[in-house]
């Protein structure tokens, strides 16, 4: 259906934009609403000290893994976490230590606000007082310092809120590649509540973000009891750089590139193997095969692979009509069930479907999705998310910018069997997890309602 809006001549903005997506009727109800408000609403470049984009231009990122002493973390955009407004410490790879030296604007300082203004231009987050001092800052993401008298806390959780989002939405440029500039950023209307409200939504802020750090903390437990057990808590994985393979091992299996046969896979599952009882995934769960025609009028909630946050496994959705859904959106889901990324699948996109998403839910096909009951299915969580499920999906994966594994390279992955009671372990502490995860989310959610519904309503 197409939706028109007339806008006059005279209410285009200096006429410097005259797209049509900057005159949406959303973005101007928003704005009327503030324009409304009894609150005094000011420019986010009038509440900031210091705020600035830094420009790298000859910055080579070193895995984390092969960082040395001096080297300095890097965080990009793709650090910032997609379900919460947090950052991935532990996924950032690092720079050399010149970089520190020639780039004294990108480094990072505590309760910065840094938001995403290059690629999808959606993700915000705020600097923790424990995040590590010699970070340097990508410049996918704008710096900036808002001023004493006002919370940073409460600014990230606005910008969060649908006034917040909405009006950083319009400010994209309508490229292949999205861009906010720092003119448009500067020029967001921030409506500053009172200093009693402000406080609260900074206190349910730090709760929520006290309920992240629990629910990775209590998912790490259960990663390191998993290694620990299996006596790979300080593996170290060392890459060979020359070695020999069989010409009929080659033919074997169908492969000739050279990745396939790096020794570290066979010496990882033969160290497995040799110590515990192993079984492939397929046999210790069923792979949903079922494929669905979605009706074309039925509203769906579809989850894709930008849905599962590579982080703690976080997976949300979007609400779709049947004939808007892409062809790939075929696989039935109930909930409960375990979801395996097979596009870029050492990313870590996995998780388990929450068992309320049970109606009217669709997962794409780049998911081989598995049931099997408690405890096996948090065991299976944890098990593929690791070190041993990595190595066997990174070993088979085809293709170079977009490297992809099949269902059956799944299936066939060896997972070590440990104890009844250290699968039980493991699976409360997966749980455990959730459950904070789920805390976090819901005082996020009654952060930002407090703020849009006192706009709305005083």
């Amino acid at each position: 259906m197409v939706v028109t809006n007339i806008v006059r001549l005279s209410d285009l903005e200096g006429a410097k934009r005259i797209d049509s997506e900057y005159y949406r009727k959303d973005f101007l109800d928003l704005r009327g609403i503030i324009q409304k408000s009894q609150f005094k609403v000011i420019k986010l470049g009038n509440i900031i000290e210091k705020g600035y984009r830094v420009v790298y231009w000859s910055t080579k990122i070193i895995p984390r893994q092969e960082m040395m002493d001096k080297d300095v973390f890097f965080l990009q955009a793709a650090n910032l976490d997609e379900a919460f407004p947090f950052i991935r410490a532990e996924d950032m790879g690092g720079v050399w230590h010149k970089d520190w030296e020639e780039y004294p604007d990108g480094r990072i300082i505590p309760r910065e606000l840094l938001v995403e203004v290059k690629g999808k231009a959606e993700k915000v987050t705020l600097v923790p007082d424990d995040f590590p001092r010699k970070t340097l800052v990508s410049g996918s993401l704008y710096k900036l310092s808002v001023r004493p008298d006002i919370e940073p806390e409460y600014v990230l959780v606005y910008l969060l809120t649908k006034f917040g989002k909405g009006f950083r939405d319009r400010l994209k440029t309508n490229l292949l590649v999205a861009f906010v500039n720092k003119k448009d950023l500067h020029n967001i209307p921030i409506v500053i509540l009172s200093p009693e409200s402000r406080k609260k939504v900074k206190e349910l802020y730090l709760s929520a973000y006290g309920e992240f750090k629990k629910s990775k903390n209590l998912y790490f437990q259960a990663e390191n009891l998993l290694l620990e057990k299996l006596g790979l808590r300080n593996f170290k994985l060392n890459y060979e750089l020359s070695y020999t393979a069989n010409l009929s091992k080659a033919f074997e299996v169908h492969r000739i590139d050279s990745e396939y046969f790096q020794p570290i896979y066979e010496e990882t599952i033969k160290q497995i193997g040799n110590k515990f009882k192993i079984e492939k995934l397929g046999k210790l769960s069923s792979r949903i095969r079922i494929k669905m025609k979605p009706d074309s009028e039925q509203i769906y909630k579809y989850i894709e692979i930008s849905d599962v946050s590579t982080d703690v496994g976080e997976i949300h959705y979007t609400e779709r009509v049947g004939n808007q859904l892409p062809p790939n959106a075929r696989i039935p889901i109930n909930g409960g069930e375990l979801i395996i990324s097979k596009v870029r699948p050492t990313r870590g996109a996995i998780g388990i479907i929450p068992k309320e998403l049970n109606k009217n839910v669709i997962c794409s096909s780049a998911f081989s999705v598995f049931t099997t009951k408690s405890p096996m299915i948090e065991y299976l969580y944890v098990v593929t998310r690791s070190l041993v499920g990595k190595l066997q999906m990174e070993r088979p994966t085809t293709g170079t910018s977009y490297p992809t594994i099949n269902d059956s390279d799944i299936e066939t992955m060896i997972i070590p069997i440990l104890s009844p009671g250290t699968q039980k372990e493991i699976a409360s502490l997966v749980q455990l997890s959730c459950v904070a995860r789920k805390k976090a989310t819901k005082l996020l959610e009654v952060a930002k309602r407090k703020i849009e519904d006192t706009i709305e309503n005083v």
